[in-house]
């Protein structure tokens, strides 16, 4: 393929490779230890906690579908290493195909998609990140990485133009990564104006419904957390009655 052109062929390809590059990564480099097999572990049950402990409150009640569905994997195949090791695998994927997707959109060319993704992963532009970078490697935090992924996926389906695959990312990212929601409203705002400045809106009806699943999504988890999450006592160790808003306050 030329440099400067495009075809679906090579970015099937591409894609592919990094998926099998991201497969590789982990029995290569060797099963890391990622936060979502401690939580898994407390909602299964398999560590014991009181339930008024704050980590087994932040654990149950935590706002991602990320945390449950690797306590349903804990619970389906109740093998820790192979959690992890799942958990690393979808970190490392999350990055390298996110990566060399928009930059292979980006620059219309596959060929320079490998080579940004390629920098990316030896820290390259490390430089110019804020709270977190862009790893080949995960770290013990993937709910981040797989979030950051993900909110780099809507972000190239807005600016292509992909209406149905953008309302179904953008109405997912709350229960993927709430943290990364504030980036993909933006965008999520800017396509519509720019949208309806142009006098296409009605190009984004067929998509509604695409969105509209994200956000029964969003709104069905917290029912499901209550049911099978075990209430927070208001007595013993862990019982407070006072004004919580002042710890909040000062957490801040």
């Amino acid at each position: 393929m030329e440099s400067g052109t495009l075809s679906n062929r090579g970015v099937a390809i591409g894609v592919i490779l990094w998926i099998v590059i991201s497969a590789l990564s982990v029995p290569l480099r060797g099963v890391k230890w990622d936060e979502d097999l401690e939580f898994a572990q407390i909602i299964t049950g398999m560590t014991p906690y009181d339930p008024g402990h704050p980590m087994s409150v932040y654990a149950h009640h935590a706002y991602s579908i990320q945390v449950y569905a690797a306590a349903l994997q804990l619970y389906l195949i109740p093998d820790t290493v192979f959690l992890s090791a799942t958990r690393n695998f979808l970190s490392i994927l999350f990055s390298t195909v996110s990566i060399f997707a928009f930059a292979t959109w980006i620059t219309r060319s596959a060929l320079l998609g490998h080579a940004i993704t390629i920098l990316f992963g030896l820290g390259a532009f490390d430089m110019f990140a804020g709270y977190e970078t862009a790893p080949f490697w995960s770290g013990e935090f993937s709910n981040g990485t797989v979030g950051r992924g993900w909110l780099l996926m809507a972000l190239l389906v807005i600016a292509a133009q992909r209406w149905n695959a953008a309302f179904f990312f953008i109405g997912l990212m709350p229960i993927v990564h709430l943290g990364h929601m504030p980036t993909a409203l933006a965008a999520f705002v800017g396509m519509i104006g720019f949208t309806w400045l142009k006098g296409n809106l009605r190009d984004l009806l067929p998509a509604i419904p695409y969105g509209l699943f994200g956000v029964f999504v969003c709104l069905a988890f917290p029912v499901v957390q209550r049911i099978i999450a075990p209430e927070i006592p208001t007595t013993g160790p862990y019982g407070v009655d006072g004004n919580g808003m002042t710890v909040w306050k000062y957490y801040l």
